[in-house]
């Protein structure tokens, strides 16, 4: 294991700019099934449809909110991550709070959800980084591409661990190595 390339605290935030679509179809969709939702006969099959299909746009908005408000900080003992304000980008974490020490990453997937692996659509792709606490519990930290952190974390978790201990399998390293962190060396890789 190296030294983090981090040995000032730095933290970052999902961009407005990257997810406002999101909202936007959420938003969106919420009001027009709501709509009809509010002139169907309850009970009816109709109704019964727009209302799971109502839940759903719940959840799928829900869901941006917590990517928008996801904070991921790292500094020279590790990772952590978690929910803040996304209207304070320079608040405090207020909910999930995980840490991960550099010593404890286990495991790192990078996925990228298009046939071409192309640098510029990093919204198409999702990191996943598995490992355990300094007490022996159990965390996964996943966020996506349209995150500020997404480059700059993976780079860390790369510089900041020993490859060799890394499980990780060719996908994730022709995926990081797609986005510019050089990844080749001695093998064999673990997957």
């Amino acid at each position: 294991m190296t030294d983090s390339p981090y040995a000032a605290p730095a933290a970052f935030h999902t961009q407005f700019k990257s997810i406002i679509w999101d909202y936007a179809r959420g938003v969106f969709s919420l009001s027009v099934i709501g709509g009809i939702l509010s002139q169907a006969n309850p009970g009816s099959v109709i109704w019964l449809i727009l209302t799971a299909l109502f839940i759903a746009f719940v959840i799928y908005t829900a869901n941006t909110l917590w990517r928008h408000g996801l904070r991921l900080e790292l500094d020279d003992t590790g990772i952590t991550a978690g929910w803040h304000n996304p209207l304070d980008a320079s608040g405090a974490i207020l909910l999930q709070k995980r840490s991960l020490p550099w010593a404890g990453v286990r495991a790192l997937k990078v996925r990228h959800f298009n046939r071409k692996r192309e640098a510029k659509n990093l919204e198409l792709m999702v990191a996943k980084i598995d490992g355990e606490s300094a007490d022996g519990k159990r965390i996964s930290i996943t966020f996506d591409g349209g995150h500020e952190g997404f480059h700059p974390v993976l780079a860390a978790v790369w510089a900041a661990t020993d490859p060799l201990e890394l499980m990780i399998d060719e996908a994730s390293l022709a995926n990081m190595e797609s986005i510019g962190i050089e990844t080749r060396g001695d093998g064999p890789w673990k997957s």
